[in-house]
């Protein structure tokens, strides 16, 4: 594995939920089961062990929710016109019912390959969507930016339960002077939010803020 934890990139899957990082690379060789496909668990996932039963695209607002996206080809064979690799969530807002296509990871990929120019050789990459309270360098951040997010959220609900329906994808530039995204890997992701979670949140939320930040 490719020095997986040693780089937090952060920005918005959606622009008002939850934050994933690409964490870690590693080039390994291709896997015809999961070739362009997007997996997730509640567990952290290696792709050297992968467990069919661990998988699911079902989750709840509480569940930690790590993934693999997998290519079908190395890295920088995907990247021969942007040196960037691009995280999206498309979804519907629960609040305004717009649908929503937003850049979660760009440029941050450029900063991740200059600082280790081995995950240009990768084949997937991992992503932390909603990681383990345990894991202090990269939960602090999913703390300070999601966590309240997902109280607001979940007490804005205009039901008891949502279910959040995004179709991730990972995309990069292919053809040069073009405006169109080329997809690599995809996969759906479901996450339930209910009212019911929003003291859970909020108290989290005041809690990692204190024990994190100090405020």
């Amino acid at each position: 594995m490719i020095n997986r934890r040693s780089v937090l990139l952060g920005s918005s899957l959606l622009s008002f939920v939850f934050v994933p990082k690409i964490v870690g690379a590693q080039n390994s060789p291709i896997n015809p089961t999961y070739a362009r496909k997007i997996i997730f668990s509640k567990k952290p996932l290696d792709s050297r062990s992968v467990d069919p039963a661990a998988l699911t695209t079902e989750f709840t607002s509480r569940d930690n929710i790590y993934g693999i996206a997998y290519f079908d080809r190395p890295i920088k064979e995907l990247l021969a016109v942007d040196p960037n690799l691009y995280v999206f969530g498309n979804g519907r807002d629960p609040i305004t019912g717009n649908i929503q296509d937003v850049l979660a990871d760009g440029d941050s990929f450029r900063s991740l390959f200059k600082r280790d120019p081995s995950w240009m050789d990768a084949t997937l990459i991992y992503l932390d969507i909603s990681p383990m309270i345990t894991d202090r360098r990269i939960f602090p951040l999913f703390a300070a930016y999601t966590e309240t997010t997902i109280a607001r959220l979940c007490n804005l609900l205009p039901s008891s339960k949502y279910k959040l329906s995004l179709a991730m994808s990972v995309k990069s530039y292919m053809q040069p002077n073009s405006n169109e995204l080329v997809e690599h890997s995809s996969g759906p992701l479901n996450i339930t939010l209910s009212k019911s979670d929003y003291t859970y949140h909020e108290k989290q939320s005041k809690t990692f803020a204190f024990r994190y930040f100090g405020n």
